[in-house]
C-alpha cells in the first residue's frame, strides 16, 4: 500500500521540472516535485529566455518577475508582445518554484527516486529521503521525468537515445567577485580520457586559474561541476504513464541557448495535456500527442545547436549531409505541430513557416494581431494560455451560443472571443491574418496553437465545433452526453 498519493510526480528540480510543476499546479493538478539534491542549484546555466518562452511564462503569471531578474531586454512586437528574458537558470528556477508552491504544488528536496513500477492504473515510486534515510512509497497517476541528461528514470525504462552523443567534457566554475557580488561562470576543457579527474579541479586549483587571468580579483569559488556537452534525442518521449521532459528527453550543445527554452516548452505541453486527462475533459489518447509534437521539435533544436556550435566553438564538427537547420525565429514561432491534437486541413509537408508572414493554419502558433479593449492595447496572444479559445472576427453571437452548448456537452472550459464594443480591431488585420471570412472562427489550444479552423461559418456551428473538439480530445466515439 502506498504511503502517499498524488496526481503527477515530477522528478527533478531543473528548469523542466520546476516549470512542469508550476504549469500543472496552475491548472489545479495535485503535483509533487522531488529532487535528490538537498537544495536548488546555484549554477547560472541556461541564461536567457526566447520571446516564445516568455509567452508561455506569461500564461503562468511569472514573465514580469523573470524580466526583472534579468539585466536588459529587447522589444520584438512585430511577432509578439512578449519581451526577451535575460535571467539565468539559478534566477528563474526559484521563481517557478515559488509560483508552483503558491498554486498548491508540494516541493521536496533531498528525495531520490530509487524504484519505479507502473501498471495500467498508475505508477508506484519508491523515494529515499536523504534527510532521515527513510523510504516512502508514492502512488501517482502519472510521472514526468525531468531529471537531466543522465536521467535515471529514463534508464530504468530502457529508453535509449540517438544522435552524436558526447561531444566534449567541460568543468564549469561558478564564482563570485567579492567587490561587486557579481556571479560569474568560467568553462574549462576537461579530458577524462587522458586521465584527468575532478581531483585536478579543486576549489584551490580553480581559484588559481582565475587569478592567472585576473590577478587582482578577489573571488570566492561557489561551485565546480563536470559537464558533458552532447547531442542526443530519446528514442521515445514516453513509456506508459511516464513522460520525459527537458534534458531527459533531448540534449544539445549550449550554443544558441535553446535548451532552457525547450525545457519550458516541454513542460507547458505535457502539463496542459496531463491536466486535461486528469480533469476528465480528454481521454488518455491525447497524451500520445506529446511524443508526436515534441520529438520532431527536439530534433530541430539539436540540429540548430550543432550548426551553431560548429560556427562558434566546435569547428571540427563534421555536419556533412545534415539538413539546413530552421532559422531561430521559425523554430520559436513558426514550427508546426503535427499530431492528433491538431486537425490539419492541407498537404503542406514543411516543418515550419516564416512567422513574419503567418498563415494561421491548424498546427501553427496563433499569430499576434494588435487589438484594443477600451483604451488598452492588447494582443491576440494575450487572450490565450488558460483554456480553449474560439476566436472570431465578428461579434460572434452564433459562436457564443455554440461554445456554450459544446462546453455543456463536453464539460470543457471554452470561451468564444469576438470583435464588438469591448474588443476592436483598429488595424483591420484580424480576419485576414487568421484566414477567416465573415462568420468563420479559429480554435486555439491552451498553448496558443491553432487546433482547428472554420474559414467560413458552418451550416451548424455547434455541431462542427463539437465534432472538432471530440476528435482533438480523443473523444470522437463518445456519446452526445459525454
Amino acid at each position: 500500500m502506498a504511503d502517499e498519493r498524488t496526481g503527477v510526480l515530477v522528478v527533478g528540480a531543473g528548469l523542466a521540472g520546476c516549470a512542469t510543476a508550476m504549469f500543472l499546479a496552475r491548472r489545479g493538478v495535485d503535483v509533487l516535485l522531488v529532487e535528490r539534491h538537498q537544495s536548488p542549484s546555484t549554477h547560472p546555466r541556461a541564461t536567457g529566455q526566447s520571446r516564445r518562452t516568455m509567452e508561455l511564462l506569461g500564461y503562468a503569471g511569472v514573465a514580469e518577475e523573470i524580466t526583472a531578474a534579468g539585466d536588459g531586454n529587447d522589444d520584438g512586437r512585430a511577432v509578439t508582445p512578449a519581451l526577451f528574458g535575460t535571467a539565468s537558470q539559478d534566477q528563474v528556477e526559484p521563481i517557478l518554484l515559488r509560483r508552483a508552491q503558491q498554486d498548491g504544488a508540494e516541493i521536496r528536496f533531498g528525495a531520490e527516486v530509487v524504484g519505479l513500477t507502473q501498471d495500467p492504473a498508475g505508477v508506484t515510486v519508491r523515494l529515499l529521503n536523504h534527510w532521515n534515510g527513510r523510504l516512502t512509497t508514492i502512488r501517482a497517476d502519472y510521472v514526468v521525468a525531468a531529471d537531466g541528461h543522465r536521467s535515471r528514470v529514463r534508464a530504468s525504462l530502457g529508453i535509449h537515445r540517438h544522435g552524436r552523443g558526447s561531444l566534449r567534457n567541460t568543468i564549469e566554475v561558478v564564482y563570485v567577485r567579492k567587490d561587486t557580488r557579481d556571479k560569474r561562470l568560467m568553462s574549462l576543457e576537461y579530458h577524462p580520457e587522458r586521465g584527468e579527474s575532478m581531483r585536478d579541479f579543486s576549489t584551490e586549483a580553480v581559484a588559481g586559474l582565475i587569478h592567472l587571468a585576473d590577478p587582482d580579483a578577489d573571488i570566492e569559488v561557489e561551485a565546480v561541476q563536470a559537464w558533458e556537452v552532447g547531442a542526443s534525442v530519446a528514442d521515445h518521449f514516453a513509456a506508459g504513464r511516464v513522460f520525459l521532459a527537458g534534458d531527459a528527453a533531448a540534449t544539445a550543445p549550449p550554443d544558441g541557448g535553446t535548451s532552457g527554452d525547450t525545457a519550458i516548452g516541454d513542460a507547458f505541453d505535457v502539463a496542459w495535456k496531463l491536466a486535461a486527462v486528469l480533469h476528465g475533459t480528454a481521454v488518455p489518447a491525447l497524451l500520445d500527442s506529446y511524443q508526436a509534437e515534441r520529438a520532431p521539435y527536439a530534433e530541430q533544436v539539436v540540429l540548430a545547436a550543432l550548426h551553431t556550435a560548429k560556427e562558434h566553438t566546435m569547428p571540427w564538427l563534421d555536419l556533412t549531409g545534415d539538413p539546413t537547420p530552421l532559422a531561430r525565429l521559425a523554430l520559436g514561432f513558426g514550427f508546426r505541430c503535427r499530431s492528433s491534437a491538431v486537425l490539419i486541413d492541407d498537404t503542406d509537408p514543411a516543418p515550419a513557416e516564416d512567422p513574419a508572414h503567418p498563415s494561421a493554419r491548424p498546427g501553427f502558433r496563433a499569430p499576434h494581431v494588435p487589438l484594443r479593449s477600451g483604451a488598452t492595447q492588447v494582443s491576440t496572444v494575450e487572450l490565450f494560455g488558460d483554456g480553449w479559445i474560439l476566436l472570431t472576427a465578428t461579434e460572434g453571437g452564433v459562436w457564443q451560443a455554440a461554445t456554450r452548448s459544446v462546453a455543456s456537452t463536453l464539460g470543457l472550459p471554452i470561451k468564444a472571443v469576438g470583435l464588438g464594443a469591448d474588443l476592436t480591431d483598429p488595424t483591420g488585420r484580424l480576419a485576414t491574418t487568421y484566414g477567416i471570412e465573415h462568420g468563420g472562427a479559429s480554435l486555439i489550444r491552451p498553448d496558443g496553437v491553432i487546433a482547428w479552423r472554420a474559414v467560413t461559418e458552418p451550416t451548424h456551428p455547434a455541431a462542427a465545433l463539437l465534432a472538432a473538439l471530440r476528435r482533438l480530445l480523443g473523444r470522437a466515439h463518445a456519446t452526445a452526453a459525454a
